[in-house]
């Protein structure tokens, strides 16, 4: 018995052994942070220091990310199209990208929530003007009604006070 398996392998050209590029190394800074991070509670912290990347980065600084990565993966995909290998810098490219888009959409959703909390403090103040506005214009008909009231006694002649105490 026997089975034919067809598997489609790109040939790629072999180049004499190039200069490596540069691997993405972490910074110190990096390195330090998740070196501090228990094993247990990696999850966890990963996430809140993503959040807080996401919300302190400039989205203009992600967005020179984005098109320096883009462009580098622009011609990275022509490299590789011609038959050159994939490099180690264009996967970390490729990673970066996809957390620059991460965190582009997660910056812009807590500015979005922001953005509805303070508009639901704005929507609050105002229903309180509209309410006291109808109070002051309820209040101002009620005085107006007031001084237009007429008793039946305005004919009436008044008589002064020595005449009144005898």
């Amino acid at each position: 018995m026997s089975v034919n398996v067809n598997v489609n392998v790109r040939p790629t050209k072999k180049t004499p052994e190039e200069k490596k590029e540069n691997e993405v190394k972490l910074t110190e800074t990096a390195r330090q942070m998740l070196e501090s991070i228990d094993k247990f509670e990696l999850p966890e912290k990963f996430y809140d220091l993503e959040d807080k990347i996401a919300v302190d980065k400039e989205h203009d600084k992600i967005y020179d990310e984005v098109a320096e990565d883009a462009a580098f993966l622009r011609k990275a995909l022509e490299d590789y199209m011609e038959g050159k290998p994939t490099t180690t810098a264009t996967i970390a490219k490729l990673a970066r990208l996809r957390r620059n888009t991460r965190l582009c959409y997660y910056a812009t959703a807590q500015i979005r929530k922001e953005v509805a909390e303070r508009m639901e403090v704005v929507d609050t103040k105002l229903l309180q003007l509209q309410n006291v506005t109808s109070e002051v214009q309820h209040i101002q008909k009620e005085i107006d009604r007031c001084l237009d009231f007429s008793a039946g006694d305005e004919d009436l002649e008044l008589i002064s006070v020595e005449e009144f105490l005898p």
